[in-house]
């Protein structure tokens, strides 16, 4: 069985991880927290379909060459296999703490090493409003983890084994 080709982009900020719920009518997934990816397109590079996607899910637009690759991985499911392809971004900026959650005005400026158009969305504070994170991803919006609090059953069964070294690299 040939393996469908996934690229994902662990967008890190000091300790943080910026994931959002899967629909809780996903059968398969829902409910569990996932990073930004997606399939890679027929001859499109991984690390272009990484950028790609974030900007397609986030509107973070970060071009791929700023995109770490820190790991390839094949996951075998009883129906399909997944090849992931998985990058990491250090985003610059203060700590931002539990219930921090992306909007949609885009204000910092990811240094790019000249590339025009490189954006990170406002991060928008609700540290005063007990269960904000929850309540951001619950409404399928992206919002930052503190990846010491995250669990392996709060991810689906692929992306697991990622979380020691997102801890790491963070």
């Amino acid at each position: 069985m040939r393996a469908r080709s996934i690229a994902i982009v662990a967008l890190l900020r000091a300790g943080d991880v910026l994931l959002h719920a899967r629909p809780t009518s996903d059968a398969l997934l829902g409910g569990l927290l996932e990073l930004p990816g997606g399939k890679i397109r027929p001859f499109e590079a991984p690390a272009c379909a990484a950028s790609r996607e974030l900007e397609e899910e986030t509107r973070i637009c970060v071009p791929s060459d700023r995109l770490e690759p820190v790991q390839i991985s094949v996951h075998r499911y009883p129906d399909r296999s997944l090849r992931f392809y998985l990058y990491v971004y250090r985003a610059n900026g203060p700590r931002h703490g539990l219930g921090r959650r992306i909007t949609a005005a885009i204000s910092e400026t990811v240094p790019s090493g000249g590339n025009a158009g490189s954006h990170v969305p406002e991060i928008g504070s609700c540290d005063a409003i007990p269960g904000a994170r929850e309540v951001a991803l619950a409404s399928g919006e992206w919002a930052f983890w503190p990846l010491a609090e995250l669990g392996p059953a709060q991810m689906p069964e692929a992306n697991r084994a990622w979380l020691p070294l997102l801890r790491t690299l963070a």
